[in-house]
């Protein structure tokens, strides 16, 4: 009996750490997606930002620029 209580306990044990760490996890992958969709935000803004000032110059220029 004592075996099976140090046992129960170490599993106890285990699983309070596995628990610990999927909590862990959960806080960084929300911190992830928290990450990629603040990227996902810039990115559309310097989209935004730079078709603005290509349209400005190519006015200036009086027609489109030639791509590289």
């Amino acid at each position: 009996m004592n075996r099976l209580h140090a046992e129960v306990g170490d599993l106890d044990h285990e699983l309070g750490k596995i628990e610990g760490e999927n909590e862990e996890l959960a806080r960084l992958m929300a911190q992830q997606h928290a990450l990629v969709a603040d990227a996902r935000s810039f990115l559309a803004e310097f989209d935004r930002r730079r078709t603005s000032i290509l349209a400005g110059l190519a006015r200036i220029a009086g027609g489109p620029l030639p791509t590289a």
